[in-house]
């Protein structure tokens, strides 16, 4: 079955620390809208911390 790829970012000031509700958020629209979570990473810079998420569903 083919499936639909998606690619969403999230970038927070790390001077805020990190915002679970802002990544919560973030992950309850794309799971509502059908979305399945396949991969996620983080990296961080000196001023931005940076949520990768990789969605999928079928096509």
């Amino acid at each position: 079955m083919a499936q639909r790829l998606r690619h969403s970012t999230l970038i927070l000031p790390l001077d805020e620390g990190v915002d679970n509700q802002a990544v919560d958020r973030h992950m309850k629209l794309w799971t509502d809208e059908g979305w399945s979570l396949q991969h996620f990473s983080t990296t961080a810079d000196p001023r931005n911390h940076s949520f990768h998420f990789i969605w999928t569903r079928p096509a």
